[in-house]
C-alpha cells in the first residue's frame, strides 16, 4: 500500500480595504488558501505510471473543484529528476488536458522546517494511529481512508481510494542527453527549458516529443464521499439494549400475570384468565412473594404514566434533525461505545482457493508462506479481470495460518512431516 499526496497554495483574488484610525485607507495584506488531496493506492510499485497517474487524479478533482485557476507552479521535494525520465513533459500534457497551463516544475523546496505536505502527512498519521487504538486492523488501502477521516478527518484535505489496474496504462521513454539530472524546468509554447541547478546558467532547451501516456488507476473511492457516508444505512438498526421495557401487570388482586402492551391486558381480563392461587394457607415466603408483587404493580403504574407524559411533552417529532450538525454523529445507535471491529470470518470460497493453493505447492515441492498467499488473495483475478475476491472477504496472516493447519490435517499431514519435507528440500537445493 502507498500514499500519494498533493497540496495547492492560492493566493486569494479578491482584497479588502481596512480602516485604520485616521481618514486614509491601507490594503489588507493578502490571504492564502490551502487545498490537500490524499491518493491511497491499494498495491503500487511506485514506478513513474504509477507516480504520473495518481498525481493526474489529484490534478483532475483540484480542477474541479477550483476551475477558476489556469496556472500553475509545480515543486516537489529536494530528490531531483533523473533525465531519462518522461515526467517533465508527461506532467505538462496531463495540465494541458484540463486546460491548465504548467509554467514552472522544481525539485526543490524549503529546506527549514517541513512543508505542507509533511504537515498534512503528519496529522494523517496521528488520526491512523488514534483509529489503530480504538480496536481496528489496518489491512488495506481502504481502511487508510478510513483511520485518516477518523474524528472529523483532516481539515482542507480529502481522501480517495484508487486501484492499478493490470495491464493497462502507457508511458513512452525518452532521455535527455548529456544531462544527469533536473532541478528547474521552465516551459514554454514549444520548448521545456531544464536546468541542473535553480536560476543558474542558461539551461538547454529540449523540444516537446509528444509523448504518449494512458493512465493505469480507476478510482474505488471518490474524494467527495467519506467511508462513513459510504457504509451508512438508511435505516437504522434498533438494539433492545438501548430500551426501557415495562411490564403491564394485571389489576385485579392476588393475580400474578403480566403483559407487555395494553392490547394483551385488555384480551386478558376481557378473557377473565386471572391467574389467582386457591385460598390455602400461605407460608412467609409466600407472603413475602405477594406483596413484591403488588409493590412492584403500583410502581410500574405510575411509572408508566409519568413516562407517558414525558414523551408527549418532549415531542422532537415536528424537529427537523437532519440539519443539525451533531446529527450524523449521533444518528447512528450506540455512538458513545467504543467503536470495535468485527473480524468476518473467512468464506467459503477464500477455503476453497486456499485449499487448491496447498494442494498445487505440495505437487510442486514449493511451500507458500502467509504471507505469499494472502498476497495472492488480494490480486488473483478471474477471467474477465475482476477481482476474484472482495475487500471484505480479505483473511488476515492469523486466519490463514490456522487455515493451513486444518488443511495439513485434512489430509493427514502432521506438522512434523511438513519439517521433515522442508529439510530435504533445503539439502536437494
Amino acid at each position: 500500500m502507498s500514499v500519494l499526496v498533493g497540496s495547492f497554495v492560492w493566493k486569494d483574488s479578491t482584497t479588502k480595504l481596512s480602516n485604520t484610525a485616521t481618514t486614509t485607507t491601507s490594503l489588507s495584506p493578502p490571504t492564502y488558501s490551502t487545498e490537500s488531496y490524499i491518493v491511497a493506492i491499494t498495491d503500487a510499485a511506485q514506478t513513474e505510471l504509477d507516480t504520473l497517474s495518481a498525481g493526474e487524479i489529484i490534478t483532475k478533482q483540484f480542477k474541479t473543484d477550483y476551475s477558476h485557476i489556469k496556472k500553475l507552479h509545480k515543486r516537489t521535494d529536494n530528490a531531483g529528476n533523473f533525465s531519462s525520465h518522461a515526467t517533465p513533459e508527461v506532467e505538462k500534457l496531463i495540465c494541458e488536458r484540463l486546460n491548465i497551463e504548467l509554467l514552472t516544475r522544481d525539485y526543490s523546496e524549503v529546506q527549514k522546517g517541513k512543508d505542507i505536505c509533511d504537515r498534512v502527512c503528519g496529522v494523517a498519521k496521528a488520526r491512523m494511529r488514534s483509529w489503530i487504538a480504538t480496536g481496528n486492523d489496518l489491512l488495506n488501502a481502504i481502511d487508510i481512508k478510513e483511520g485518516m477521516e477518523y474524528a472529523g478527518g483532516i481539515n482542507n484535505t480529502k481522501i480517495a481510494v484508487v486501484e492499478i489496474v493490470p495491464d493497462q496504462g502507457h508511458l513512452d521513454k525518452t532521455s535527455i542527453p548529456n544531462v544527469s539530472t533536473l532541478r528547474s524546468i521552465r516551459y514554454t509554447s514549444d520548448h521545456m527549458k531544464v536546468y541542473k541547478a535553480s536560476n543558474i546558467g542558461t539551461g538547454i532547451s529540449i523540444p516537446y516529443k509528444q509523448i504518449d501516456f494512458e493512465t493505469n488507476m480507476r478510482i474505488m473511492s471518490p474524494f467527495d464521499c467519506s467511508i462513513d457516508k459510504q457504509q451508512s444505512s438508511t435505516i437504522p438498526k434498533q438494539r433492545n439494549d438501548r430500551k426501557h421495557h415495562f411490564l403491564i401487570l394485571c389489576p385485579v388482586s392476588d393475580c400474578t400475570a403480566s403483559f407487555e402492551s395494553n392490547a394483551d391486558l385488555e384480551s386478558h381480563i376481557a378473557a377473565n384468565l386471572h391467574n389467582v392461587p386457591d385460598k390455602q394457607r400461605r407460608t412467609a415466603n409466600d407472603i413475602a412473594r405477594l406483596h413484591l408483587t403488588e409493590l412492584i404493580r403500583t410502581t410500574a403504574i405510575d411509572s408508566q404514566q409519568q413516562v407517558t407524559s414525558i414523551f408527549h411533552s418532549q415531542d422532537m417529532s415536528h424537529i427537523d434533525l437532519t440539519k443539525s450538525v451533531h446529527y450524523e454523529k449521533f444518528s447512528s445507535v450506540g455512538w458513545g461505545l467504543r467503536s470495535r471491529k468485527h473480524r468476518n470470518p473467512m468464506s467459503e470460497n477464500v477455503k476453497n482457493f486456499m485449499e487448491k493453493l496447498w494442494i498445487g505447492s505440495r505437487k510442486s515441492h514449493s511451500k507458500l508462506t502467509p504471507q505469499q498467499i494472502q498476497q495472492q488473495i488480494r490480486t488473483k483475478r478471474d477471467d474477465n479481470g475482476e477481482k476474484l475476491f472482495q475487500t471484505n472477504e480479505y483473511s488476515t496472516l492469523s486466519q490463514i495460518k490456522y487455515r493451513s493447519r486444518k488443511i495439513a490435517r485434512k489430509h493427514d499431514v502432521t506438522p512434523k512431516q511438513e519439517l521433515i519435507a522442508e529439510i530435504m528440500e533445503m539439502n536437494t537445493e
